[in-house]
């Protein structure tokens, strides 16, 4: 079946090789107490993520009309910090950002100790 992926690589593949949680299916409960598998396969639009961040942002600050809400590219740079601040080495990263230029992920953690 359709399975998620990140430059030929698949995604629950990659998060397991860099020792990273990934769970492809998920169980609730229903009401009736039986237990229901979710799958997260799906993938999340462009266009989802910059109206949920939109809505986030507005709801935060009603009042900020100068500041433009978060953007996908601000995921990709807290991302990348956050990886950095854990440990990871920068292949790690640029292989889970989709990175081919070390230059870009270092201009996003060079002020950051690790």
């Amino acid at each position: 079946g359709w399975k998620l992926r990140s430059k030929g690589n698949e995604l629950s593949e990659l998060l397991k090789r860099h020792n990273l949680p990934y769970r492809a299916k998920q169980s609730l409960l229903n009401d009736e107490d039986e237990e229901d598998t979710v799958d997260d396969a799906g993938m999340l639009s462009k266009n989802s993520l910059l109206r949920a961040f939109k809505e986030m942002w507005n709801e935060l600050y009603p009042n900020e009309t100068k500041t433009r809400y978060w953007t996908g590219h601000s995921v990709r740079v807290g991302g990348a910090i956050q990886l950095n601040i854990e440990g990871y080495s920068l292949p790690q990263i640029m292989e889970m950002g989709n990175w081919s230029n070390e230059e870009m992920v270092m201009r996003y953690i060079r002020n950051i100790e690790a």
